[in-house]
C-alpha cells in the first residue's frame, strides 16, 4: 500500500469529511488562485477545498512548519484520487510554482501599460476582481471576457500549474518523491507504525 502524509495535532478521531466551503489561499496570491481555478480540468480537485499532503513524514512535517512527531499516514476513504506536482523548478509546494512569478509579471505588466493603476476606483472593474479571493470559474471567465488589459490567451499559455500536476491514486501508485499532493474528499489520519 501506498503511503502519503500530512502533520495535523489534536486529532480527535482522525476522520476528516470534505470539506464544504472555500478558503482562500495562504501561501498563493489570489489572482494566481483564481486563475488556477479558472484552468482547473474538469475533476480535479479544487485547491480551496483540498488537503494537503506530503509524500514522506518528513516533508509534511516541514511543509507545515511542524514537528516529524506530528506526522500521520493518510487514507483517503472516497476512493478519490490524489492529484501531486511533480514539474516544475520546485514541486515541493504551490507556493514555490513558476506560475506565480510569471503571472505577476503578466498581470502587473499588462495593468501598468494601461496605466490601470492611476484610475479611479470606479474604472478598475473588470480586472479589479482578479484580486479578490476565491472567485469561482464562471466569475473568472466572465472578467477575462469583459476586460481590455488581459489576453484570454496569453493568460492561458502563461499558466503551466495544471501540465506540472498528475493525478495518481496512492492505493495503487507511489507518489513523486518530493511533491505537494492534494486530494478533496473525505481522508482519516491513521498513526505511523
Amino acid at each position: 500500500m501506498t503511503v502519503i502524509y500530512r502533520v495535523a495535532r489534536n486529532i480527535g478521531d482522525g476522520s476528516y469529511a470534505p470539506a464544504t466551503t472555500s478558503r482562500a489561499p495562504g501561501n498563493v496570491p489570489y489572482y494566481v488562485d483564481n486563475i488556477w481555478e479558472w484552468l482547473r480540468p474538469h475533476g480535479a480537485p479544487s485547491r480551496r477545498r483540498a488537503a494537503f499532503a506530503s509524500p514522506t513524514p518528513e516533508l509534511a512535517a516541514a511543509g507545515a512548519q511542524g514537528d516529524v512527531l506530528d506526522a500521520w499516514r493518510v487514507e483517503l476513504v472516497d476512493g478519490q484520487p490524489a492529484y501531486q506536482i511533480i514539474k516544475g523548478e520546485n514541486p515541493l509546494d504551490a507556493k514555490y510554482h513558476a506560475d506565480i512569478a510569471r503571472l505577476k509579471s503578466l498581470i502587473i505588466g499588462a495593468l501598468r501599460r494601461c496605466a490601470w493603476f492611476d484610475l479611479p476606483l470606479s474604472d478598475r472593474k473588470p480586472e479589479l476582481n482578479l484580486f479578490v479571493p476565491c472567485i469561482s470559474q464562471a466569475e473568472m471567465r466572465a472578467i477575462i471576457e469583459a476586460s481590455t488589459m488581459l489576453n484570454v490567451e496569453t493568460l492561458r499559455a502563461a499558466c503551466t500549474f495544471w501540465s506540472d500536476v498528475e493525478k495518481f491514486d496512492p492505493r495503487e501508485s507511489p507518489p513523486h518523491p518530493t511533491g505537494e499532493i492534494f486530494f478533496e474528499g473525505a481522508y482519516r489520519l491513521v498513526q505511523i507504525q
